[in-house]
């Protein structure tokens, strides 16, 4: 079953009807006006039924796009089977699809894990849930400029720039001359961010 025909079949119209819908949608026309100046097109369908075609060919739309995505992921994974290929093509629900995919989605690498990556096993944690950013006297983040000073760490991971402080000052400092001056590799995994690498080049 094509995509205008489950469209017809779940917005209860005929194939044909969707279709020409379809192409006014395509153009460029508003649910309203291909209402009411259209009806020759589509069979004299109301907002009602277009709205719903219009609803399920966006849906469609979306679904066809992360069919394509989800396909090349696995793909690049070398994991692509032909069953598995043809259970993404034949299907029709976003949840069923997620749920084809959930096994094969790459997982996400935690701070931990980019740590060890990079060499680094022995690691302490420094938390400071529920204080602002906005202040850098919060006891964790106090803690590890300490241990840093006292030479105890030689690399510090974090998510992004902004969980060392949102006193951006502040944080510009230590990232530009506390950091290098006590030889402090500095890593933010989603800002892309290694300062041994950036030496290295």
């Amino acid at each position: 079953m094509t995509i205008i025909e489950r469209t017809a079949a779940e917005a209860a119209v005929l194939p044909a009807q969707a279709l020409a819908v379809k192409k006014l949608l395509d153009d460029g026309c508003t649910v309203p006006f291909i209402a009411r100046y259209r009806k020759e097109a589509h069979g004299n369908l109301d907002e009602v039924k277009i709205a719903k075609i219009q609803e399920r060919l966006v849906y469609y739309g979306e679904l066809e796009e992360r069919k394509a995505s989800i396909l090349k992921s696995i793909d690049e994974q070398g994991k692509l089977t032909d069953e598995l290929k043809a259970q993404i093509e034949e299907c029709f629900v976003k949840s069923r699809l997620e749920d084809l995919y959930q096994p094969y989605k790459p997982k996400r690498r935690t701070r931990a894990q980019v740590a060890k990556e990079k060499g680094y096993t022995n690691l302490v944690h420094f938390l400071d849930d529920g204080i602002s950013g906005v202040t850098m006297d919060r006891p964790g983040f106090v803690d590890m400029i300490r241990q840093l000073e006292e030479g105890r760490a030689a690399a510090v991971f974090v998510k992004d720039l902004s969980r060392l402080g949102r006193n951006y000052i502040e944080v510009g400092r230590l990232t530009e001359e506390f950091f290098p001056e006590h030889d402090i590799r500095l890593v933010a995994v989603s800002d892309n961010i290694d300062t041994a690498e950036e030496s290295e080049e």
